[in-house]
């Protein structure tokens, strides 16, 4: 069975060749201020073999992670829509980026695939709603590894980036101790999909409240990796399913 590890170290193991991403570390916290207890300042690493994609020659070489963000059920109703549940069926694992707004949600996620899911501001009370109860799938943030690549996993990045003081590379250390390969996040309710300075960053927007608009329906995200290489596409959610509306090169670490 899929089951999560914990790191034994503060920073990633070097699976492979690739290196990993280099930047200057600025922190917005105080100097040596951890976020987070070193218990889960550390990244997850997982053992990913279940349901992957096979390739031609019939080897199983591909993760699929799917991505969303903002549901807010049960203010924008009271379940999430079909060609939802459709696209999320094929992934692996899924990343939420938090206001998830109903805690039993995430059980009903996790039938399909297991779940990280960050606390957003409709989650935690400062958002005016009520506070969801604790639950060991619900954190303000997640580092995580897939196959080699580091994640991170938040709710809020704050972007656009406001220099000198909040850049990509300050919140990473807030959030996640330092670099990542790939950051998730969400609170706009706008899919982005960029890379700054080698950071792949994407907000998959909202599948209920597109840009904050009312309900209807809306975005989400994939990311595969294979043999290396990683790559990220938006999809926006149709009558008929879904179709591909921003799509990320391939990337190679």
């Amino acid at each position: 069975m899929w089951a999560p590890t914990i790191a034994s170290a503060t920073t990633p193991r070097r699976t492979t060749q690739r290196s990993q991403p280099s930047f200057a570390r600025r922190s917005i916290l105080r100097a040596n201020t951890p976020l987070f207890p070193p218990s889960t300042d550390r990244p997850i690493r997982t053992k990913t073999t279940l349901r992957y994609r096979a390739t031609g020659h019939g080897r199983l070489t591909t993760m699929r992670i799917g991505l969303i963000s903002d549901t807010h059920v049960p203010e924008a109703g009271t379940e999430l829509w079909p060609q939802l549940w459709d696209r999320i069926s094929t992934a692996d694992v899924l990343l939420h980026g938090g206001d998830i707004h109903d805690i039993a949600l995430i059980d009903k996620l996790e039938a399909v695939a297991p779940i990280y899911v960050a606390r957003g501001n409709g989650d935690d009370g400062s958002g005016g709603r009520p506070v969801q109860p604790e639950d060991p799938r619900l954190r303000e943030a997640w580092t995580l590894e897939f196959e080699g690549f580091t994640f991170g996993l938040t709710h809020d990045m704050a972007l656009p980036e406001w220099p000198p003081y909040r850049t990509v590379e300050s919140m990473m250390d807030h959030y996640f101790g330092g670099p990542r390969h790939v950051v998730v996040h969400g609170d706009t309710h706008v899919a982005s999909i960029e890379t700054i300075r080698g950071v792949l960053l994407i907000n998959p927007g909202s599948p209920m409240y597109p840009r904050n608009l009312d309900t209807r329906l809306g975005t989400l995200g994939f990311i595969e990796i294979n043999n290396g290489r990683l790559h990220a596409w938006l999809e926006q959610l149709d009558e008929h399913g879904s179709h591909v509306v921003r799509e990320q090169p391939k990337y190679v670490y």
